[in-house]
C-alpha cells in the first residue's frame, strides 16, 4: 500500500483556483443561458475561457478571445496587454444599445464587422483595431483600424437589437474586451385614411395629421412598447420592435375624426416591415338645419292680418373651413335654396324651412351618409331671399332659443364636440320679418254747403282676422289713423274723441301686438270701412261701407273728400194715393234753427186748386160749343 501524498502549498492554491474558475466557467454558462431566453444584461459576470493568438500574422500580437465557453470577444485597448489567464473573471461595466446611443461608432464597427449581421468582408484584424479605436484607444498598426472606420462612415448606425457590452478584469494594466449580441428586430408602420372622403374633400376642417397610436403587447392595451405619430398625408415613421405578436390601438384622434376604439393585432417578423392600413371616421352634424317663420311683432308662428308666413324662401351656403362675416370667402362650396312650408307641431300649425329635399327649390347635392342628409364640419350661413306674402325682407333677423340675434344673415359654425359634431347656436332657428304697415285717411264735408263734418265715426274692420276698432273726424273734418296725426299709443283703440290713437295687430291669444308708432297702424290686409250714425250726421245719408286694401308699407291711402248726402223724402208713386209712413228706426234730432218754412207748400196748394178750376172751366166751354 502506497503512502498517501501530502500536498504543498502551491499545489492547494492552484486546486483552489482551478474549482473557482470552474464555478465562474458555470456561472457564465448560466448568464449566458439567461441571455439566450431574451433578458438584457446590463451588469454581470463573465469568464474569459478562451485565449491564442490565431490571428497574430507575426508583426502584432493580435489575440483572439471566447468568455463564457464560445462568445468571441475583442479587445478594446489594443496599447495594452491582452488578458491571457484562462478562468480571469470579467464584469460588465459598460452596454451600448440603441436606446441609450452610449457608443453608436463601437456598435457600428462590429455590426458591419468580422462575422457581425452586417459583415462588409473586414478581416478579425481590421475589426479588433478598428474597435479599439471606437473606444478611445490606438489601433498601432499602420492605421488598420481608422482604415476600416472611414470605410464604413456612409453606412446606417446599427439597427436595435444590436448590443455591444464592454467587459473589465478590474485590471488597469490589461484590456478591456467587448462582444456583441444581436436580437433581430421588425417593424411596424401605419398607414392612415378617412371614411367618408366626399365630406371631408378639400375641407380644411378635417386632417389627419396628429393621430397618435400606441403598439402594446398585450389585447388589453396596457403595456405600451411603441408609439406611432402620423403626418399630414396619414403615414407614420416604423417603430423597430422584437419578433412578436403586438396589438395597435388610436390614442388621439386627429382633428375633425372621431376616436378609433379598434383594436388592430399584427405580428412583427425580423427584419421586415408591416404597414397596418386603417381608416378613421369625420365627425359630422346630423341633426341638420330647420328655419321657422315668425312674425317679428308678434314673435310667434301667428300671421298678422291678411299677410302669411308661407312660401318665404331661404338661400343656405355651406363652406368647407372655419370663417367670419370678415373673411369669408366669396363662392361657397354648396348652395341650396329652400321654401318654408305649413307643418303640424304640437298641435299648432308652423312654417317651416328644412334642409331636405321636401323642402329644397334647387341648388346643389346634399352631403349624406346612408340616405341621410347631414352636415361636415365648416360655416353655414342662412339668408331670406324671399319674404312670405305681406312681410318685408328689410329688418327682418334670426334668433335662436338662447335670445342671440343675427340681423339679416345668420351665419355659424359646426364644430366637433369629442366624436360628434355641433352647430354652434343650435340647429333650429326662428326668421322674423316684418309685416307691411300702412294708413288711411279722409275727409267729411256736407253735401251742398260743404260744410266740414265733425265727430264722425268710421269703424275700420279686417277682413281677415275681424279686427275692428273706430276714428272719428276732427273739427276740420278729417280722420286718419297715421301716428302723424295721432300717435298709436294715446288711447289707444280708446274710439272715443278725435285725438285717440288706432293700432291693429291682434295676436293667437287674443291679446295685440306693441303698438309702434314709427310704423303704420294696418298691417298688410283688406279692411271695411263703415260710416256709424251718429247725432251730427242724423239729417245726411250714411255712405255705404266699402273695402279698402292696404299693401305697402309705410303708405298711407287717401280716401279722398267723402260727401253726406241731405236725407230725400220719398215721393209717393201715385199722388191719389196717400202716401204711406215710413218708419225710421231712429228719430231725427231737430234741433233749434232748423224748423222746415211752411210758406212754399202752401203757395204750392194754391196754385194747384187754381190749376184744377181752369181746366174744369175750359172744359165746360168746350162742351158749349
Amino acid at each position: 500500500m502506497k503512502k498517501q501524498r501530502k500536498l504543498n502549498r502551491r499545489q492547494i492554491v492552484f486546486m483552489m483556483a482551478l474549482a473557482a474558475a470552474v464555478m465562474l466557467l458555470c456561472a457564465g454558462g448560466v448568464k449566458r443561458m439567461a441571455r439566450a431566453s431574451d433578458e438584457s444584461i446590463e451588469e454581470g459576470s463573465h469568464v474569459l475561457t478562451l485565449y491564442d493568438t490565431r490571428y497574430d500574422d507575426g508583426m502584432l500580437r493580435v489575440g483572439y478571445f471566447e468568455i463564457d465557453g464560445n462568445t468571441s470577444a475583442m479587445c478594446v485597448c489594443h496599447e495594452l496587454e491582452p488578458p491571457t489567464q484562462v478562468g480571469t473573471a470579467f464584469s460588465t461595466v459598460a452596454s451600448y444599445t440603441e436606446d441609450n446611443h452610449g457608443n453608436e461608432l463601437l456598435r457600428k464597427v462590429y455590426y458591419y464587422g468580422w462575422k457581425g449581421p452586417g459583415d462588409v468582408g473586414a478581416s478579425y484584424v481590421e475589426t479588433c483595431l478598428a474597435g479599439s479605436v471606437a473606444n478611445g484607444h490606438d489601433d498601432n498598426y499602420y492605421g488598420y483600424g481608422q482604415a476600416f472606420i472611414d470605410r464604413i462612415a456612409g453606412l446606417p448606425n446599427a439597427p436595435r437589437g444590436f448590443n455591444v457590452y464592454l467587459l473589465s478584469d478590474g485590471v488597469n494594466t490589461t484590456q478591456n474586451l467587448a462582444y456583441w449580441e444581436y436580437y433581430p428586430t421588425g417593424f411596424v408602420a401605419l398607414k392612415k385614411g378617412t371614411a367618408r372622403t366626399e365630406l371631408v374633400e378639400n375641407n380644411t376642417c378635417y386632417s389627419l395629421q396628429g393621430a397618435e397610436y400606441g403598439i402594446y403587447t398585450d389585447a388589453s392595451c396596457r403595456n405600451q412598447a411603441a408609439a406611432l405619430t402620423a403626418d399630414a398625408s396619414g403615414e407614420t415613421g416604423a417603430a423597430e420592435l422584437e419578433p412578436g405578436t403586438y396589438y395597435i390601438k388610436e390614442t388621439k384622434a386627429p382633428e375633425g375624426y372621431r376616436l378609433d376604439e379598434t383594436v388592430y393585432p399584427v405580428t412583427v417578423t425580423a427584419q421586415e416591415t408591416q404597414i397596418v392600413e386603417v381608416e378613421d371616421m369625420p365627425v359630422w352634424d346630423t341633426l341638420g338645419l330647420a328655419v321657422y317663420k315668425q312674425d317679428a311683432e308678434g314673435q310667434e308662428g301667428y300671421p298678422l292680418g291678411g299677410a302669411s308666413l308661407e312660401g318665404a324662401n331661404f338661400e343656405v351656403r355651406f363652406y368647407a373651413g372655419y370663417y367670419t362675416a370678415e373673411d369669408l370667402p366669396k363662392e361657397p362650396d354648396r348652395t341650396w335654396l329652400l321654401e318654408a312650408k305649413a307643418e303640424e307641431v304640437d298641435g299648432q300649425t308652423q312654417y317651416l324651412c328644412r334642409l331636405d329635399r321636401e323642402h329644397l327649390i334647387e341648388g346643389d347635392a346634399f352631403y349624406e351618409d346612408e340616405d341621410q342628409i347631414v352636415l361636415p364640419l365648416g360655416t353655414v350661413t342662412v339668408e331670406e331671399r324671399k319674404a312670405p306674402s305681406g312681410y318685408l325682407l328689410d329688418g327682418n333677423y334670426f334668433q335662436n332659443h338662447t335670445g342671440n340675434v343675427w340681423e339679416g344673415r345668420l351665419l355659424t359654425q359646426i364644430r366637433q364636440s369629442g366624436n360628434l359634431a355641433e352647430m354652434e347656436g343650435g340647429n333650429v332657428y326662428a326668421a322674423s320679418d316684418y309685416v307691411i304697415r300702412g294708413d288711411l285717411e279722409l275727409v267729411k264735408i256736407a253735401d251742398g254747403t260743404h260744410r266740414r263734418l265733425s265727430q264722425i265715426p268710421f269703424r275700420i274692420t279686417s277682413n281677415t282676422t275681424g279686427e275692428s276698432h273706430i276714428i272719428l273726424t276732427d273739427e276740420n273734418g278729417q280722420a286718419s289713423t297715421a301716428a302723424e296725426w295721432n300717435l298709436h299709443s294715446t288711447n289707444t283703440n280708446l274710439g272715443e274723441t278725435c285725438r285717440d290713437g288706432v293700432w291693429f295687430g291682434i295676436k293667437s291669444d287674443g291679446t295685440s301686438v306693441k303698438t309702434d308708432d314709427r310704423r303704420g297702424a294696418l298691417p298688410f290686409d283688406t279692411y271695411t270701412i263703415e260710416e256709424l250714425r251718429c247725432e251730427n250726421n242724423q239729417e245726411y245719408e250714411l255712405i255705404p261701407p266699402f273695402t279698402v286694401t292696404i299693401r305697402k308699407d309705410k303708405t298711407t291711402v287717401h280716401l279722398g273728400t267723402m260727401t253726406n248726402d241731405e236725407i230725400q223724402e220719398e215721393e209717393p208713386e201715385n199722388p191719389k194715393e196717400p202716401k204711406q209712413p215710413v218708419e225710421n228706426p231712429k228719430p231725427a234730432t231737430v234741433k233749434t234753427g232748423d224748423e222746415r218754412n211752411i210758406v212754399i207748400p202752401l203757395i204750392t196748394c194754391i196754385l194747384s186748386c187754381v190749376a184744377v178750376v181752369t181746366c174744369v172751366m175750359i172744359a165746360r166751354r168746350m162742351k158749349k160749343r
